[in-house]
């Protein structure tokens, strides 16, 4: 038999609750996702990529600050470029040097 507790959040003034606050408005945003259209020169590159690789590419691996023991596999570095990219493109531009 499984004994399991309800567990409610801080109520207002109670240690933790600007916490909570943050982490459920952090939730709520994150179950918001847009995906962009992409134009046909965009889709053309990404068909004429190499298969298998990462069409996006920067110099090196990025630093990210995780210990080295949790380095991320390349497709996980592939998400995370794909991700900077299509957020600020800026930003991802400064990156590729």
């Amino acid at each position: 038999m499984y004994v399991g507790s309800w567990d409610t959040p801080p109520q207002p003034g109670e240690f933790g609750f600007q916490s909570f606050q943050n982490a459920f408005r952090r939730f709520i945003t994150s179950r918001s996702v847009l995906i962009p259209r992409r134009n046909k020169q965009d889709a053309r590159a990404f068909d004429d990529r190499e298969k298998g690789g990462c069409p996006i590419t920067v110099k090196g691996t990025p630093e990210l600050g995780q210990n080295p023991d949790l380095k991320l596999m390349p497709f996980q570095v592939c998400v995370l470029l794909h991700a900077l990219y299509t957020s600020d493109a800026e930003y991802f531009t400064r990156l590729r040097g």
